[in-house]
């Protein structure tokens, strides 16, 4: 069950007779915590225990600051990987919140904002504006006032703003049932962890993506596009592979040999078991989606393995024998990939590959300069958003290549360019 914060300051918006907020606890979906901070004690703090307080590590919180306290419910939240939801009610936050929010990608923000309060309407639409995720919101509404002896009164505005962030915390909070760490073997010894999310899947099995980072970082860049998938339907499975994160079981990354490194394709092959094994996932119907090195162990994991449908490939991928080349080109998976014009052999590469390909099964795309990996997600914020909705439609059995063109173009305008389809 998920958990929600309520952060308030003494003698605002949370009392149980008539208070606007009361329609939030909603008939026991949601397990509450109204935290009210007296004038003596501290926010931070304060906030920092109710979540240390919440012992499960795999339920998922969603955290509303009211008023002046707001911020601190933003600051101290932020490094909780539980939270997947803001709601920020009559607060006038600093620039440093705002900042936080706005590179916190992968979790979206609503914002209920008084707009006859020239400070607080600023900084909300501020909040707002920065936020790059696809669900946050904003709703205004006039003299907006968090006093307990006006909030459970105000107008009608005021009580359809609130049921308007009820409707939008339900809809976040319902898009994630599962979340958890997981941990498989290889056949080569390798303890390899990650995470997974499994969405609402109304009882049929929910497809999924296995997320294959870089060499360079692990499984908690994807923590965006695992929501973004969840959104939309697909479980997703974000592992940290070999001398990464917490598998570091036989040795760092960076001690490992070439041979060793470029075994990783059997820590995603591993991971397929988890898939397996979870009575709410369709592991017949599988995405990979890999960066530079992530890309190499997603294709060669999935040669030869029919229930891998997609594979989204992004910068540094080159096939490294002609096993990974048929099997690229046979049709048997739709292939996305994604590069930039300055990785000359790599691009080049990719060109030859969507045009040898069968029809409708590849789609390119390829953007101006030399970013690498996660970097392609700060020069096109919608990437990751086009990126799981291809996924989602591909293994919904539609193939999404059209979907890649319209929303980077839409986001970077004349600056992207050399959008391809097989």
């Amino acid at each position: 069950m998920a958990n929600v914060v309520v952060v308030r300051a003494e003698g605002h918006a949370g009392a149980a007779d008539g208070s606007v907020l009361a329609p939030l606890l909603d008939e026991g979906r949601r397990t509450w915590i109204d935290l009210s901070i007296g004038p003596g004690d501290s926010a931070p703090e304060a906030v920092r225990g109710a979540l240390a307080g919440i012992g499960d590590p795999d339920s998922p919180i969603a955290v509303v600051g009211v008023g002046a306290v707001a911020d601190a419910a933003i600051t101290e939240c932020s490094s909780d990987q539980r939270v997947v939801a803001v709601v920020v009610l009559a607060a006038d936050v600093t620039t440093d919140a705002i900042e936080l929010m706005s590179s916190w990608k992968e979790v979206p923000v609503f914002v209920v904002a008084d707009a006859a309060d020239r400070a607080s309407l600023t900084s909300a639409l501020d909040l707002y504006q920065g936020s790059t995720h696809p669900d946050s919101d904003i709703e205004f509404v006039a003299e907006l006032d968090v006093a307990d002896e006006q909030f459970g009164s105000r107008t009608d505005s005021l009580a359809s703003a609130v049921q308007s962030a009820v409707r939008w915390l339900d809809r976040v909070l319902d898009a994630v049932v599962e979340r958890r760490d997981v941990m498989c073997t290889t056949d080569d010894g390798w303890e390899i962890h990650g995470s997974l999310t499994v969405p609402s899947h109304n009882g049929a099995p929910a497809p999924a993506a296995v997320l294959l980072h870089s060499g360079r970082s692990d499984r908690a860049v994807f923590s965006r596009l695992e929501r973004l998938l969840a959104r939309r339907g697909v479980a997703s499975l974000s592992i940290d592979w070999r001398g990464r994160g917490r598998s570091q079981n036989r040795g760092t990354y960076f001690e490992l040999s070439e041979d060793e490194r470029v075994q990783g394709w059997r820590d995603a092959r591993a991971a397929m078991s988890i898939l397996a094994e979870h009575p709410g996932i369709d592991e017949e119907r599988v995405a990979m989606v890999g960066v530079v090195h992530g890309a190499e162990h997603a294709v060669a994991a999935s040669v030869d393995d029919p229930r891998v449908k997609m594979l989204a490939l992004l910068t540094g991928y080159m096939p490294r024998d002609g096993r990974e080349e048929a099997h690229l080109l046979g049709g048997s998976v739709d292939v996305m990939y994604v590069t930039c014009s300055g990785h000359g052999p790599v691009t080049n590469a990719m060109h030859d590959l969507v045009r040898r390909s069968q029809p409708g099964r590849a789609t390119l795309r390829v953007y101006p300069g030399g970013a690498i990996g996660y970097q392609l997600f700060d020069l096109d914020e919608r990437l990751e958003e086009a990126l799981a909705v291809w996924v989602a439609d591909g293994l919904a059995g539609e193939f999404a290549s059209d979907v890649l063109g319209e929303l980077a173009s839409d986001a970077v305008g004349d600056q992207a360019s050399g959008l391809e389809n097989a």
